[in-house]
């Protein structure tokens, strides 16, 4: 009897999982957000090819459909790719599937690409896909241990460069952070395609006043000047317990002086003592990708857009070889 494509798309999903990360997600959790976005992404379907094992156990799938993305302020087509990785006929399907059976990319075309599944990428970048950016995760006691092995993160940094952190906790300064973004990433477009929605800045100002309530932030000043920008937002993860995921931003005069690595310890500590098991960031940034390695940080995901609006592979060294 063959599997039915939502419940073959789960099992693949909780194999994902622990592929990348070591977790494994409970069957059981069936009313996690993402659960119901694959349902609307089956039903919103305008492509589906999936292959089936001898058992008839789902072994592979793609699956196209479109919806809304916020960030980047427009309709996309939204590629997600499943593989059983203990299937060897799995990946080969995939590539021939991808080469010989997708529909023709458009530059609103975007995938997610589990890290586990990398094989496929050259597949993808014949078919006119690029890497945008890449999805690191990390365990906050790991990171920490390994900014403590290689002194990172001195508060000396501050005293330095008469700065104060802050705890951020005013809703009424929202727009002053929101200017800050504007500037850090009006100087640096290249490390986030995004900023070229203009209504990007209604969705970050969201994020920041929802994480008054549910995160922990902080901001860096030199006087009353706003200078820096840094935290995260607690959620459940779909393999269970409490995860953050980050965000930083300083202006460019600021950089290069380690106030990144002081942020990363404060974020770190803080979600320690949140008892958080896993913290996640998407970035295209050479200096980020680099802290990451450091942090001993996995490749969680590879965010994927048409190759004209990414940048060339040689910036995701080492978490990509070809």
């Amino acid at each position: 009897m063959k599997e039915d494509l939502w419940t073959g798309i789960q099992r693949l999903r909780r194999q994902m999982f622990f592929q990348k990360l070591g977790f494994q997600i409970s069957p059981l959790q069936q009313v996690h957000p993402s659960h119901n976005f694959i349902k609307r992404a089956l039903d919103q379907a305008v492509f589906i090819k999936s292959h089936f094992n001898t058992f008839g156990k789902l072994s592979a799938s793609i699956l196209v459909h479109q919806f809304f993305d916020p960030f980047l302020g427009h309709d996309s087509e939204f590629h997600m790719i499943y593989a059983d990785v203990t299937d060897p006929t799995s990946f080969a399907w995939l590539m021939q599937t991808i080469d010989n059976d997708l529909p023709e990319l458009n530059h609103h075309s975007v995938a997610l690409l589990p890290a586990c599944y990398q094989q496929v990428l050259p597949s993808l970048r014949r078919k006119g896909f690029g890497v945008e950016a890449l999805a690191l995760a990390g365990s906050p006691r790991i990171a920490l241990d390994s900014l403590d092995a290689h002194h990172k993160g001195d508060r000396q940094v501050l005293a330095d460069h008469g700065l104060r952190i802050h705890p951020f906790r005013d809703p009424t300064k929202i727009g002053e952070v929101a200017k800050l973004r504007s500037e850090v990433f009006a100087a640096q477009k290249e490390f986030c395609i995004f900023y070229h929605n203009p209504g990007v800045d209604d969705v970050l100002n969201q994020f920041t006043l929802d994480r008054i309530n549910t995160g922990r932030q902080w901001d860096i000043r030199q006087g009353d000047k706003l200078c820096g920008f840094f935290g995260f937002g607690l959620f459940e993860k779909e393999c269970g317990g409490k995860s953050a995921n980050m965000d930083f931003a300083v202006l460019p005069h600021f950089q290069g002086i380690g106030l990144g690595w002081l942020a990363y310890r404060v974020m770190l500590e803080e979600m320690i003592k949140e008892k958080v098991i896993l913290f996640t960031g998407a970035t295209s940034n050479p200096a980020v990708i680099k802290m990451g390695k450091v942090m001993l940080r996995p490749l969680h995901d590879l965010s994927l857009m048409h190759r004209d609006l990414c940048p060339s592979l040689d910036r995701f060294q080492p978490y990509i070889r070809l």
